[in-house]
């Protein structure tokens, strides 16, 4: 027989015990966290910008705790910042990681930190440009929100190579989008970046010149339906075009950067033109010209360039319908219906717009004298005009440091605020002033020439100044002159073209055997349309104002690009 003793402490124990069992209201213990994670889980914060991260807590079942205590640092906060409830800032460009844990278990973030967000919107200038069939534009790609050129890489695609090719690098060294022109019509430049794209538009044109102007280191053509086309140095907005700055081919001094084309570009704002005059004037030849103006059929005036405030568009001039208008180097001139004579310009130190004073003025002012003028030529700082008669009157400068001086035709050097008449009473049919000379054609076809003479410029033999008119030697006779910046040229009946000046004394004939109808002489180059309406220019071209497609100057004439 087996005996129990229980005794009065187990009694007691048992009873503690199962008070305690009856008592118990406390539920499971909590599931463990196994995972965190965070979303998102790699991004791009833009530096001053925020992001807020969420974190999120999995037990082992893969369930979604809640509740959970998350403490949130940052591998970097040089980089970026985060709070407690995980808002992130980005402090600075570069990279840092996110974590967040809990209960012993992290989870973390990447973030990248950037100057601009990604994509970002990509321009590309000009938006639009027009060039011929040979022509060649160059394009610029721009980040918007950044405000810089992209260097690349950029991958430039023409919507239509059919009419248009676009390629990438340049035999030149740069990286703009370089398009050719192939044939007539439109298409679309992609260029195609890390941050995005951009288009533009480019019109490819075949013209046909009916006039040319040489300026100083460009020239602008007028087509048979009006529309303009300049080509060269377009420094100041010369062309009337758009052109990417970002070209090393065309250089002042090896410093200055500017822009320039070789190829013809179309003059915007889509205006129809009769007459067209490009600046061939400067005080040197490495600043010459800069300005070109045109008339509608109408007479409205609209200028670009120098003389228009450096609008690269045509702005109107305020002013009469004008039949004729000339560009100086900062002055311009016109002639109304009736034959007044308006000038006006920037500079008119020494009276070059013949309004009585050396006040500049801004708009169209009516020279002094009440002359009716059948013609009117703006040089380098004068100017001269003919009246019904004949008679030639000059005005404005009549000396220029080491230029010399005498090209007003008065027999001296001093200047002229008012129309003055040229000494030798002669009647003249057509009248050119040019940089520091001016030339002139009598009834019978005799070229006369008077003022500054260091280059040959008056075309006399010798280079010694004459401050009245000399006969042009070589007994010529003349249709047309051209008076440009240190050189003239003029067409024979026949249509042939002679030029003198940079240091050759007497006219001599231009090579290859065509025959002209027109001639205009610009800084150090000249431009002239033959009898079948061909343009052609040659002389000085490092800076494309030849037209016909490079940067070198030439001893012959060449066609400019775009023509039949």
């Amino acid at each position: 027989m087996i005996t129990h003793r229980i005794t009065q402490g187990s009694l007691l124990a048992a009873a503690l015990l199962l008070g305690t069992a009856c008592n118990d209201t406390t539920s499971p213990s909590l599931s463990a966290v196994t995972s965190v994670t965070i979303a998102p889980a790699a991004d791009s914060l833009v530096v001053g910008k925020t992001i807020q991260l969420t974190a999120t807590t999995q037990d082992a079942a893969g369930h979604t705790l809640t509740g959970r205590v998350v403490v949130w640092t940052s591998s970097d906060t040089t980089k970026a910042k985060v709070t407690a409830a995980g808002l992130v800032t980005g402090v600075a460009v570069g990279s840092a990681t996110i974590t967040a844990t809990s209960e012993r278990k992290s989870g973390t973030a990447a973030l990248t930190l950037i100057l601009v967000a990604v994509p970002a919107q990509v321009t590309v200038s000009p938006s639009s440009i027009t060039t011929v069939i040979g022509g060649s534009v160059l394009f610029q790609a721009y980040l918007d929100s950044a405000g810089f050129a992209l260097d690349g890489p950029v991958t430039w695609t023409s919507s239509n190579p059919a009419v248009a090719i676009a390629r990438d690098t340049l035999d030149f060294g740069v990286t703009q989008g370089f398009v050719t022109g192939v044939s007539t019509g439109a298409a679309t430049i992609t260029a195609t970046s890390l941050h995005g794209k951009g288009t533009a538009t480019v019109v490819v044109a075949r013209v046909a010149f009916v006039a040319v102007s040489a300026g100083g280191v460009h020239s602008c053509g007028l087509t048979t339906n009006g529309a303009v086309f300049c080509w060269g140095n377009d420094n100041f907005g010369a062309l009337g075009a758009p052109i990417t700055t970002d070209f090393t081919q065309c250089l002042i001094l090896d410093l200055v950067n500017l822009p320039c084309s070789a190829s013809p570009v179309g003059v915007t704002g889509g205006l129809a033109f009769a007459t067209v005059h490009a600046s061939a004037y400067g005080q040197d030849d490495e600043d010459a010209g800069g300005g070109t103006c045109g008339l509608t059929a109408g007479g409205a005036a609209y200028c670009w360039g120098l003389n228009a405030n450096d609008d690269v568009h045509p702005a109107r001039v305020l002013g009469p319908p004008f039949t004729a208008i000339s560009v100086g180097f900062l002055h311009t001139c016109g002639l109304s219906t009736t034959g007044a004579a308006y000038c006006w310009g920037l500079w008119n130190s020494g009276g070059q717009l013949g309004s009585g004073d050396t006040v500049s003025r801004t708009s169209p002012t009516l020279v002094t004298g009440g002359l009716t003028f059948k013609a009117i030529s703006a040089g380098n700082f004068h100017t001269c005009g003919l009246v019904l008669d004949g008679a030639a009157y000059c005005w404005g400068s009549n000396s220029w440091y080491y230029n010399g001086g005498g090209w007003l035709g008065t027999g001296d050097t001093l200047n002229r605020a008012v129309p003055t008449p040229v000494i030798g009473a002669l009647t003249f049919a057509a009248i050119s002033a040019g940089g520091y000379h001016t030339c002139a054609l009598t009834t019978n076809g005799v070229a006369y020439c008077w003022g500054s003479n260091s280059f040959g410029q008056l075309g006399t033999g010798d280079t010694i100044t004459h401050t009245v008119p000399t006969p042009v030697a070589g007994g010529l006779t003349f249709a047309a002159i051209s008076a440009g910046n240190r050189h003239t040229c003029g067409l024979t009946t026949n249509g042939v073209a002679y030029c003198w000046g940079q240091w050759n004394p007497a006219p001599l004939p231009v090579a290859g055997g065509l025959t002209f109808t027109g001639i205009s002489a610009g800084g150090v180059h000249t431009c002239g349309l033959t009898s079948n309406g061909t343009a052609y220019c040659w002389g000085g071209g490092l800076e494309g104002q030849l037209g016909n497609g490079a940067y070198a100057d030439r001893s012959s004439p060449h066609k400019v690009l775009g023509q039949p």
